[in-house]
């Protein structure tokens, strides 16, 4: 809905219309964060466009900080995951050569409890990084796409309020 308000907003500002009255589909839902930005970056005055445009390089960055912070336990997850079915893998190794070193090689069958569990840790810490890796690349992908996005259309809005047209309508 912020989108298809977005639009209607951008076109009526081109058009000239620059009262708060236009801007308010974009300003008033609380509830999106989108909305919220945009209130907090067009209720500002500028000087001249640098300025402008320095801020609102500074507005999306911490949108992007905000959509990011609940990707980062999944990134961590990611990272941690192999690295515990390694120290299990270890772990199992260890214990296999425990029973080799106190029992000998005569009976190999010995040797299968540490080589399972060697084997069960990696297969479980592979398991759950592949799959977190790819929904985590997957959010910040989209986390990424959002950011760039609020930043186009602020920016043409802004520009529009400032100049009266825009170039980079998206």
């Amino acid at each position: 809905e912020l989108d298809q308000n977005y639009d209607r907003v951008l076109k009526k500002v081109i058009e000239g219309e620059k009262n708060r009255s236009v801007l308010a589909p974009l300003l008033t839902d609380r509830r999106e964060e989108g909305a919220v930005l945009y209130r907090r970056f067009l209720e500002r005055s500028y000087e001249n466009t640098r300025e402008m445009e320095l801020i609102l390089q500074e507005y999306v960055e911490v949108s992007l900080y905000h959509l990011m912070k609940n990707v980062k336990p999944l990134g961590l997850i990611t990272q941690l995951a192999p690295l515990l079915g390694l120290l299990g893998t270890v772990v199992g190794m260890i214990d296999a050569f425990d029973v080799v070193a106190l029992k000998g090689l005569g009976k190999p069958e010995l040797l299968a409890s540490g080589m399972a569990k060697a084997l069960l840790t990696t297969g479980f810490g592979l398991g759950i990084a592949i799959p977190c890796s790819i929904v985590h690349h997957h959010l910040n992908e989209k986390a990424v796409r959002l950011s760039l996005d609020l930043y186009h259309k602020l920016h043409a809005l802004s520009l529009a309020l400032m100049h009266g047209s825009s170039k980079t309508v998206s």
